[in-house]
Parts: structure tokens; sequence; C-alpha cells
């Protein structure tokens, strides 16, 4: 069958997701059936990638929730605590204000580079905190010419 309706961008078009351990994409893949984020393509996956998982797998809360978490995480200079919230921060920014996102996106950014600092990962917390801040920049950019 072909797709008859309005034209889809490539994005937005569903792709089937990938395991978080070995990078298999496939759409028989099964979800953590904690955080219902990550997929795995079963228990021997989802085992040997749980040391990785373990730091980002939460259950799923409202957004409002994962907010307090994130905030309090932040003022205590718990940058894993905060890091653990960031597959949701896209969900987090929706329906904030140009402020609030862009603490949103300098709490992220800082909690990378408290990660950095002397681990096997420093480079991966390095970058990952260099694109939020590009969007911060980007965001603060937008906020100024108004």
């Amino acid at each position: 069958r072909w797709h008859t309706g309005p034209p889809v961008h490539l994005s937005l078009a569903r792709m089937a997701p990938k395991c978080a351990h070995c990078g298999k994409q496939s759409e028989a893949l099964k979800r953590c059936a904690r955080c219902l984020h990550a997929y795995f393509c079963g228990a021997d996956c989802q085992r040997a990638g749980w040391k990785a998982h373990k730091q980002t797998c939460a259950p799923p809360l409202p957004p409002e929730d994962v907010f307090d978490l994130v905030k309090a995480a932040d003022e205590a200079l718990d940058a894993g605590g905060v890091l653990k919230w960031e597959g949701r921060m896209e969900e987090l920014m929706i329906r904030q204000t140009d402020d609030t996102k862009s603490w949103i996106l300098q709490a992220f950014m800082q909690a990378h580079l408290i990660k950095s600092s002397g681990t096997e990962n420093e480079l991966e917390h390095v970058l990952a905190a260099s694109r939020l801040e590009e969007q911060r920049a980007e965001l603060l950019g937008k906020m100024e010419r108004f």
C-alpha cells in the first residue's frame, strides 16, 4: 500500500526502535517495563545493558513531577540525578517560558560538564554539553530579538 494522505516529513515518520544495548533496529523489540522508554532485543540484552541503562531508567512520571526532580537534583549539584531525566528533556520544555527553557538546558549542560571530569565518557559528556549550549544560545538569541 502507498501513503495517500498529506506529505509526512521523514523525521516525523515512525521508525523501528533500536535496542539500547546492541543497537539492532526492529519492530519486535521489547520495552523496559520500568521506564517504558528503552527497547531491548530480550532479557539477555537487557541484562547486558543494565549497567548503562540504570543511569537513565526511571518510572514514567508526569512532566511536572520530573521538572521538580530535575530542579531538586540541580540544586543539590547531583549531576546523575539531573541526567537521569535527560530522555524527557524535550517533554519538559513543552509549554514553558523561554526563561524556564533556558534554565532546563543549562541544568542538563552543567550536569554533563560535571560528569565529564575524569570519566571514561568524558568526550561524550562534553559534546552533549556543547550541543545543549548551542540550543540555549539559539533560544537566548531569539529572546533578545523580542
